[in-house]
């Protein structure tokens, strides 16, 4: 999850900022929620050209194996929600530092990042109902201390802020059918909505449809949109203990976005950024409580992501981005 996923944003700001040099050009605020990402083309004599990148419905589960089923008494893992409307913080620490150049820059401790969602159940067994899906809304993010890598950390975040939301999470905890209460077509929110799925699928945890016992794995690979980029995140899943309702979960999550060339609203005029590798991975234990439709605990994070700039009239840059850090869920009725 930039809380859950690369904060991709916010290192082409700072990748235009390198390029240009100490030069004057600003990059461009982000909007509320930009447009569908455009492929770049240079064609000899007409500058950039832009190509309206073809429609893709993503997220696209691409498998959903389970790789071993455990050992002791197996029975199936569901969940059950009970009515309640709870509150999940979640605490973004992070360490980054930036090659350029071909040196590397001391590495930078950014401010606490805080961010997260209500959840409304509105009556038990709510998963199980189609149609009912769960009220979410988004919080306001936040920052400990004033700091524009900050902020544009949470660049995308703002997209769904304070904003009502509609989610159908099935029994087996798997995420769908997304509506935004101020855009029910999905008319202008679509940024936002690659957002909250790509929040989502590194939080939530899908369940095997086979009964499974202690040591279970399952491993669910899913392509999604991480804005600006496409990625495939793998996750595996490692069932430690089972107590009732209460179960901890071992996660692995790794997202990995191959060389792709992407425009964004944030660069410059006629700025062409390809993001030439891209790698995340998120691990630790996290307990789930199968009355309630998110788990807590805490994840360590560890990112990195080449960036090539190229700015008109301007030699191109390249730049990596590493963050180390932890990202902590927590639950308030």
């Amino acid at each position: 999850m930039r809380a859950l996923g690369e904060p991709t944003c916010r290192v082409l700001l700072v990748s235009v900022l390198v390029a240009c040099s100490g030069k004057s050009t600003e990059p461009k605020k982000v909007p509320k929620d930009a447009a569908v990402a455009r492929v770049e083309k240079e064609l000899p004599g007409s500058g950039i050209v832009h190509f309206e990148e073809p429609k893709i419905e993503l997220p696209k589960q691409e498998s959903f194996e389970l790789l071993d089923p455990g050992t002791g008494d197996r029975a199936p893992l569901r969940y059950e929600l009970t009515a309640a409307s709870l509150t999940y913080p979640i605490t973004t620490r992070l360490r980054s530092r930036q090659l350029a150049n071909g040196t590397w820059g001391k590495p930078v401790d950014m401010p606490e990042i805080s961010d997260g969602f209500t959840i409304s159940v509105a009556e038990p067994g709510n998963v199980a109902e189609p149609g009912k899906p769960l009220a979410m809304r988004a919080l306001a993010g936040t920052v400990a201390k004033p700091s524009r890598e900050a902020e544009a950390y949470l660049a995308t975040w703002r997209t769904i802020e304070k904003r009502v939301i509609s989610v159908k999470l099935d029994a087996r905890g798997q995420v769908g059918g997304v509506t935004f209460a101020d855009d029910p077509d999905n008319k202008t929110s679509q940024r936002a909505r690659d957002e909250l799925y790509s929040r989502l699928l590194a939080l939530a945890i899908p369940l095997p449809e086979e009964p499974v016992g202690t040591g279970a794995k399952w491993r669910v690979a899913t392509v999604l949109r991480q804005h600006p980029a496409i990625v495939k995140q793998v996750a595996t899943y490692t069932l430690v203990s089972r107590t009732g309702s209460k179960w901890k979960v071992a996660v692995e999550i790794q997202r990995h976005g191959e060389e792709q060339t992407v425009f964004d609203a944030a660069l410059p005029k006629g700025a062409v950024a390809t993001i030439v590798a891209l790698l995340r991975k998120l691990d630790g234990t996290l307990e789930l409580d199968a009355t309630q439709p998110l788990p807590t605990g805490k994840l360590a994070v560890t990112s990195t992501l080449h960036v090539r700039i190229a700015l008109p009239n301007t030699k191109v840059s390249e730049q990596i981005f590493d963050d180390t850090g932890t990202i902590a869920f927590s639950v308030k009725r």
